[in-house]
C-alpha cells in the first residue's frame, strides 16, 4: 500500500502541475485547435458513439492502423508491448491469456474470459477465437477496467475493441504488401477498396503467411520420420496462416448508413518451444525440482526429496541425476499448437432520424473449430517410467471444441446539447461443443494422436454448452454546469446456461444442467474540462462474469455444490487525468484505481488424475496506477512512454483446493481424504505482471525526392519491459522479468514503403509463460510446470505500395 500511497501522490502531482500547465498554455492550445491541430485526434467508440479519444472518461489505450503497419503487427500480442496494464500471451496455438489490470484467470481453457473481445462489435468468446490477424485495421481499442455495463457480456476487468478499416465512398484505395525474413518467412497482404457510385463501396483484403519459428526441436530420433501424423517439421511455433477479409457499405439514403463485413481466418501452428519440470513420476522420470518438502506417505522414493521449483523458471530444462533425457527442447512431433479455422460476420444499421435522434441495430455471427495436441512427458524420446504407461510418450488434447454464436443488439440515442440518452436490448444465443482427452503412445512412431485420444484416467469427456444471453443497458449523462459532466450506465443482463456431457458417439448423456443467471452491472463517472485540453474523471463501475457448471462423470462425481460455480464480479473504483500540454506536444494521461474482486472462479482438485473443476474462490484485491505520454519535441522525433503497476493478491480467507496433500509440510495438517487445501491470503495472482514499462522513438527526416516522390527516412525503437509472473498460488515458481527490443528503419512515402524491421533485436531467450498442474496423491502425485519460451530474434524486410 506504502507504494500505492507514493504512486497516487505522484500521479495526483503530476494532475496538478498539468493543471497549472494547461491553464498557462490555453491560449496556445486553442489557436492550434483553430490551426486544425485536433483533426489529428484519434475518434474510438468504446461508449457507444464516436469520441475524441482525449475526451473519453476512461483508461483507453488506441492504437492506430499506421501504427500497426508501421510496427509489422499481425496479433495482439505486439499491441500488447504498446500497451501498459494489458499483457497478452499466446499459450498453445492461439490459446490465448489476456489479462488486464492484475485480473488473471485461472484456466486458458475457460468458455469465457476476463477480458471480452470485440472484432467489429461482435464479441469473440472463445481463446481461440481471441488473437484474430489484424488485417485491414483501422484502430485497436484496448479499455481498462470494468466495462460489462455497454460492452456487455464478460467484459470483466476491460475489453479490446478490434475495429476495420471502412470502405471509402470517394475514391479507390489499394495497399499491397511483401515481406520475407529470416526462419523461412514469408508473407503477402493486401487491400482494396473501391466506391460504387457514390452510394456504396466494397473493400477485399486478404493475407498469405508462413514462418518456421525461431527455436530448434532437438529430438533428432524423429528426424527420418515422415506422414500427416507428423504436425510440426523444423522448428518450433511455425504457422501457415490464411486471412479473408470482405465489407460493403451502402448509403441508400440521407441519414441511412449499412456496414456489413465477413471475415475467415485459417491457421496451422506447430507446437510451441516447449518443455516440462516435474516431480510427477508419470512425466518426468528424474524429479527436477529444487524446494519444497515430498512427504507423501505413498511416494515412490524415486519422485525425489523436492516437490516444488523456487525461483525463476529457467530457458533450458535442467536434467536430474541419472535421467537418460538427451538435453535441449524436446517436443513429439505429433504434437501441435493449433489447427482451425474462424468466421466473424456481422452487419450495423445506422439510422439518423433527426440531428439528436438515432437507431442502430447491429447482428453477429461466429463460428469456429480449434483442436491442439500439446506433449506431456517430459522424455519424449524414451517415454515414462510410470509402470502402467512404461515407455510411452503421454499427450493431452485440451481447449478444442467448435462454437457457433448470433447476437441481435438494438440501440436509441439522444444527444443534444448538454444530455445524452442512449437505452438498447440484446439478445443472443451460443452453441458451445468442448472436448479433451489424454493418449499414452510409443514414441518415434507415426501413431496419430487425435484417433487414440482415450481417457485412462478419464474426466475430460466432452461437454455440449448453450446460451441464451438477454439483456436490457442504457447511459445518461448531463451537463449540470460547463465543463463538468456527470454519467450512469447500467447493465441487467439474464444468461441462461445449459451443459450436459456427450458421448464419443456424439449423443448427450448423463444430468442436463441448467440456470438463469441474473446481473446487473453499473459505472457511475464524474469528469471536468476546466480548459479545453484538460479532463478529470472518476469512475466507480462494476464487472462481471457468468457462472456455470461442471459436469460429472462416472468415474469423477461430484457433489451437488461442485456442479455449479456462480459469477464473478468486481468493483473498480478510479481517478484520472488526460492533457495535452505546451500546444500538443506533449499529451500525458494516467490513472489510479483500486479494485474489489469477489467469488473468484478458480480450480479445485477432486480426484487423482482428474482435470480440476471450477468454484468460487473468495477474492482478491488489486491496487495500481498507470502513466503515459507521447511528447513531439520536433516534427522529426517522437517519444512515447509507459508505466503500469497492479499489486494484485488474494483476500483474506481465500483458499486454494489444486494443492495436494502429497506437498503438505505435516500429514497432520492435511486430510487423508476429499479436497486438499492451502490458505493463499495474500498471495500474488498468478499470470499477472506486477510492473509493466514501454517506450519508444520515431523518426522522421526527408531526404527529397526519390522516383518522383518526396521522401523520408523513419526509424523507430520500441522498449517493452514485463515483470516477473507467478505460475501459480504457492508463489514460489515465477516467469522472469523480460526486456525486449523491436527496431525498424526504412524509406517512405506516399505511394511506396521498404522497411527493414528486427523483432527481439537483442536475441533474448526468456520464459514467455507457464502452467502448473497439481497431480493428486500417492504415486502419481507432484507439480508439473508447462514452461514456453517466447520467439527468438527475427529478421526481415516488408516492401508495400498504396494507390
Amino acid at each position: 500500500m506504502n507504494v500505492l500511497r507514493n504512486s497516487f501522490r505522484a500521479s495526483l502531482g503530476l494532475g496538478i502541475s498539468a493543471l497549472a500547465l494547461v491553464s498557462a498554455g490555453s491560449a496556445s492550445a486553442q489557436e492550434a485547435e483553430a490551426d486544425g491541430a485536433s483533426s489529428t485526434d484519434i475518434v474510438v467508440t468504446a461508449r457507444k458513439t464516436d469520441e475524441k479519444l482525449s475526451d473519453v472518461p476512461l483508461a483507453i489505450a488506441a492504437v492506430t492502423g499506421a501504427q500497426l503497419e508501421e510496427i509489422g503487427a499481425r496479433g495482439l500480442e505486439e499491441v500488447s508491448r504498446l500497451t501498459p496494464g494489458f499483457t497478452f500471451e499466446r499459450t498453445i496455438g492461439t490459446l490465448a491469456q489476456p489479462v488486464m489490470r492484475g485480473q488473471a484467470q485461472t484456466r486458458i481453457t475457460s468458455p469465457v474470459q476476463n477480458v471480452a473481445t470485440f472484432f467489429n462489435g461482435v464479441y469473440l468468446q472463445r481463446s481461440y477465437q481471441v488473437d484474430s490477424d489484424l488485417l485491414d485495421i483501422d484502430r485497436v481499442e484496448v479499455v481498462k477496467g470494468p466495462q460489462s455495463a455497454l460492452f456487455g457480456r464478460n467484459a470483466f476487468s476491460g475489453a479490446v475493441s478490434i475495429v476495420t478499416r471502412k470502405p471509402d465512398f470517394d475514391e479507390v484505395r489499394a495497399r499491397f504488401e511483401g515481406t520475407i525474413g529470416n526462419h523461412d518467412r514469408r508473407e503477402v497482404r493486401g487491400s482494396v477498396s473501391v466506391p460504387l457510385g457514390g452510394i456504396a463501396a466494397i473493400s477485399l483484403a486478404g493475407s498469405l503467411a508462413d514462418f518456421d519459428g525461431t527455436w530448434r526441436n532437438d529430438l533428432t530420433a524423429s528426424a527420418a520420420l515422415s506422414g500427416p501424423a507428423l504436425r510440426t517439421e523444423g522448428n518450433l511455433n511455425g504457422y501457415e496462416n490464411r486471412s479473408l477479409l470482405a465489407q460493403i457499405a451502402i448509403k441508400p439514403a440521407d441519414g441511412v448508413r449499412i456496414d456489413a463485413f465477413w471475415s475467415h481466418r485459417k491457421i496451422a501452428i506447430e507446437s510451441a518451444p516447449t518443455y516440462q519440470l516435474s516431480s510427477t513420476l508419470a512425466i518426468r522420470a528424474g524429479n527436477t525440482m529444487n524446494c519444497g518438502a515430498f512427504v507423501a506417505p505413498l511416494s515412490p522414493s524415486r519422485n525425489g526429496a523436492n516437490a516444488f521449483f523456487c525461483g525463476a523458471l529457467p530457458v533450458m530444462p535442467p536434467i536430474a541425476a541419472g535421467e537418460t533425457r538427451p538435453a535441449g527442447i524436446l517436443v513429439d512431433r505429433r504434437s501441435y499448437g493449433q489447427d482451425g479455422k474462424s468466421d466473424v460476420a456481422g452487419a450495423t444499421v445506422a439510422v439518423d432520424l433527426s440531428d439528436a435522434i438515432s437507431l442502430t441495430y447491429q447482428f453477429g455471427y461466429t463460428k469456429a473449430e480449434a483442436t491442439n495436441v500439446a506433449t506431456l512427458s517430459g522424455d519424449p524420446v524414451n517415454g515414462s517410467v510410470f509402470p502402467f504407461f512404461l515407455g510411452q510418450v503421454l499427450f493431452d488434447a485440451r481447449g478444442n471444441g467448435t462454437i457457433k454464436s448470433f447476437t441481435h443488439e438494438l440501440r436509441a440515442a439522444y444527444e443534444s446539447g448538454p444530455l445524452r440518452v442512449m437505452f438498447g436490448g440484446l439478445a443472443g444465443t451460443v452453441d458451445d461443443f468442448s472436448f479433451g482427452g489424454t493418449a499414452f503412445l510409443l514414441p518415434n512412431t507415426t501413431t496419430p494422436v487425435l484417433t487414440n485420444i482415450t481417457t485412462p484416467l478419464s474426466g475430460y469427456g466432452a461437454t455440449q454448452r448453450d446460451e441464451r444471453n438477454r439483456a436490457i443497458f442504457g447511459l445518461i449523462s448531463v451537463e449540470p454546469v460547463e465543463g463538468l459532466r456527470i454519467s450512469a450506465e447500467g447493465r441487467q443482463s439474464w444468461e441462461r446456461i445449459t451443459q450436459q456431457g456427450v458421448s464419443a458417439a456424439g449423443v448427450l448423456i448423463g444430468t442436463q444442467f441448467r440456470r438463469e443467471f441474473s446481473i446487473f452491472t453499473p459505472r457511475f463517472t464524474l469528469d471536468y474540462k476546466p480548459v479545453d485540453n484538460l479532463l478529470i474523471y472518476a469512475s466507480a463501475a462494476k464487472g462481471a462474469k457468468v457462472g456455470g457448471f461442471n459436469v460429472p462423470t462416472a468415474t469423477n462425481p461430484l457433489t451437488a455444490d461442485q456442479q455449479v460455480f456462480l459469477p464473478e464480479s468486481n468493483w473498480t473504483y478510479e481517478l484520472g487525468f488526460k492533457a495535452q500540454l505546451f500546444d500538443r506536444l506533449l499529451a500525458v494521461e494516467g490513472a489510479v484505481y483500486h479494485t474489489d474482486w469477489t467469488n473468484l472462479q478458480g480450480n479445485q482438485s477432486v480426484n487423482l488424475g482428474q482435470p480440476a473443476i471450477i468454484r468460487n474462490l473468495a477474492g482478491a484485491k488489486i491496487d495500481g496506477f498507470e502513466l503515459s505520454g507521447v511528447l513531439r519535441p520536433s516534427k522529426a522525433l517522437t517519444l512515447t512512454a509507459g508505466l503500469a503497476y497492479a499489486n494484485s493478491r488474494f483476500a483474506a480467507g481465500t483458499v486454494d483446493d489444486t494443492i495436494p496433500r502429497a506437498l503438505c509440510a505435516s500429514l497432520a495438517t492435511c486430510p487423508t481424504t476429499g479436497v486438499y487445501s492451502s490458505n493463499i491470503t495474500d498471495r500474488v495472482v498468478p499470470r499477472a505482471p506486477k510492473l509493466q514499462f514501454t517506450a519508444g522513438a520515431t523518426y522522421r527526416q526527408p531526404i527529397g525526392s526519390l522516383f518522383g516522390k518526396e521522401t523520408e527516412v523513419v526509424a523507430r525503437a520500441d522498449f517493452s519491459h514485463t515483470g516477473k509472473t507467478y505460475t501459480d498460488n504457492t508463489n514460489t515458481a515465477f516467469v522472469g522479468a523480460r526486456d525486449l527490443v523491436d527496431a525498424s528503419i526504412g524509406l517512405s512515402n506516399e505511394t511506396w514503403s521498404l522497411r527493414f524491421w528486427a523483432k527481439n533485436l537483442f536475441d533474448k531467450q526468456y520464459v514467455s509463460y507457464s502452467f502448473t498442474a497439481f497431480a493428486g496423491s500417492g504415486a502419481g502425485s507432484g507439480v508439473t510446470y508447462g514452461v514456453l519460451l517466447g520467439d527468438r530474434r527475427t529478421l526481415g524486410a516488408t516492401l508495400s505500395f498504396n494507390f
